[in-house]
């Protein structure tokens, strides 16, 4: 999979409602590659049982973090650091 942009969400909308997408508005490239995302993937299911099974503290709720980054291919902390584990163009 190729890192492309995912935008944000804002379009402006035409007569014949057909969504537009303006060029400032900002956009997120994806960074978290496909072996990553199913690591995360992975990571997020176990902290996320550890709240039915084993321990069962709400420690376990912070897995939902890995599994949004890798249902929308996005980290902000990879963001931060300048990390990119997906292929590009």
């Amino acid at each position: 999979m190729l890192c492309d942009p995912v935008t944000d969400g804002t379009a402006a909308r035409v007569q014949d409602e057909t969504v537009i997408w303006h060029k400032d508005y900002k956009t997120m490239n994806k960074n978290v590659g496909s072996l990553d995302r199913a690591l995360r993937v992975v990571a997020g299911l176990v902290l996320l049982s550890l709240t039915v099974i084993g321990p069962q503290t709400p420690w376990g709720l912070i897995g939902i973090v890995p599994l949004l980054t890798a249902l929308i291919g996005w980290c902000p902390a990879y963001t931060l650091f300048g990390i990119r584990t997906c292929k590009t163009h």
